[in-house]
């Protein structure tokens, strides 16, 4: 598996903030599963993230789920 970077346009008629939150879920396989012995294996991270507005590039981790949180200002 590897990483990717994918550049992300958004439309519409608001001013988004240059900053915001990527919340991410990842593993290092896809079997791995939270348990009763290990109920945080597998949990979501809030990573800042810099550089947004109506174009932008984010970085995606392998095995990973991924949601871009970002603020605008009309």
């Amino acid at each position: 598996m590897i990483a990717r970077t994918v550049d992300v346009t958004l439309e519409g008629d608001g001013h988004v903030v240059s900053r915001g939150t990527q919340v991410v879920l990842t593993a290092d396989s896809r079997a791995a599963t939270n348990t009763i012995n290990d109920p945080r294996n597998v949990v979501p991270v809030k990573v800042p993230i810099k550089g947004l507005g109506s174009k932008f590039t984010v970085h995606l981790d392998p095995l990973s789920v991924n949601v871009i949180v970002v603020n605008d200002h009309k």
